[in-house]
């Protein structure tokens, strides 16, 4: 995907190491980008992608911000 292949670019391009990346998303289409990252969490996301990633932010929040 256009996503995770954005996140291995700028790894390679800006010398990151890989160990030390971070991604977040809430979509099916956000998932390999996710589970490409060192740490990488699906955040409001809909109950199929939060089952396919090893962390998960659900959480509501008051009027300003809604997941």
């Amino acid at each position: 995907t256009v996503k995770r292949d954005t996140l291995i670019s700028l790894i390679r391009d800006q010398e990151v190491d890989p160990k030390l990346t971070v991604a977040a998303g809430d979509g099916a289409n956000d998932l390999l980008m996710i589970n490409t990252a060192a740490f990488g969490v699906a955040f409001c996301a809909k109950p199929i992608v939060q089952a396919q990633v090893t962390s998960y932010f659900a959480h509501t929040f008051d009027k300003t911000f809604a997941c």
